[in-house]
């Protein structure tokens, strides 16, 4: 089984479909939300032993820097691995950046208080965004910096703070800045990523993890059985402790 490990899968006209298809192809999707409605209808799907839901409000569909955190706590409750997407992005959202920070400060609170690790989306953003995450640093449990394409000096950055790099198809394009970071992290602090979510990716491909197992393994000189093991305790590092599927 390999984790695909940041998938819009609610986006999907059927996420039952989606989720039980990727299972017969041997992926499990971290399925990550975009606003409460969303985290909320993932929760149809909860028992699925192949689906792993985040709750959490992305900066592009935040409308306000409010945070309704009893109605998180009623969706986490139901088994929840961890919370995303959210984060730092000044493009394309309605918040001014100093609004978007004060809903990640809630958010993060939110988190921290009931160990749920983190999916973290970035854009123009890395030194706001580290500053944050430090206030925090005692009380994160883990998680992941969603889509990584950043330089050895911003993957440092992430990892002194516990975090792992998830990786997307980026990675089959094998640029050395790239490489170079993935190379800094080391094999058992990345995981990998479709950031599926039909709008802008169309039908989920099946084939797109697999390649990109094969650049992994090349990119860190393992096979794939080697891969595929280290892969998934790296997946499970990354989604709650206590959370069995």
């Amino acid at each position: 089984m390999i984790a695909d490990c940041h998938v819009h899968v609610m986006m999907y006209q059927d996420p039952l479909s989606l989720i039980r298809q990727a299972a017969d192809h041997g992926i499990c999707l971290v399925g990550v939300s975009c606003t409460a409605q969303e985290a909320e209808r993932a929760e149809a799907f909860i028992a699925e032993p192949n689906f792993y839901p985040m709750a959490g409000i992305h900066p592009w569909y935040a409308k306000s820097s409010r945070f309704d955190e009893k109605r998180f706590e009623r969706i986490v409750s139901k088994g929840f691995c961890g919370f995303g997407e959210l984060g730092l992005d000044p493009d394309g959202t309605e918040l001014s950046l100093i609004e978007q920070e004060s809903l990640l400060e809630r958010e993060l609170d939110f988190a921290c208080a009931h160990h749920l690790p983190l999916s973290l989306h970035i854009r123009k953003a890395h030194g706001e965004l580290v500053r944050i995450l430090k206030k925090f640093a005692p009380r994160l449990s883990g998680g992941v910096v969603h889509n990584f394409t950043f330089s050895c000096e911003i993957a440092r950055s992430y990892l002194d703070l516990g975090l792992c790099l998830s990786v997307g198809g980026h990675i089959l394009k094998k640029a050395p800045r790239l490489i170079k970071s993935l190379h800094y992290a080391g094999a058992d602090k990345v995981v990998l990523e479709t950031d599926a979510d039909f709008l802008h990716s169309g039908p989920y491909d099946f084939t797109a993890l697999p390649r990109q197992l094969q650049t992994y393994c090349e990119i860190f000189g393992l096979n794939e059985q080697e891969a595929v093991s280290r892969l998934w305790r790296n997946f499970q590092g990354i989604v709650r402790s206590g959370v069995n599927k």
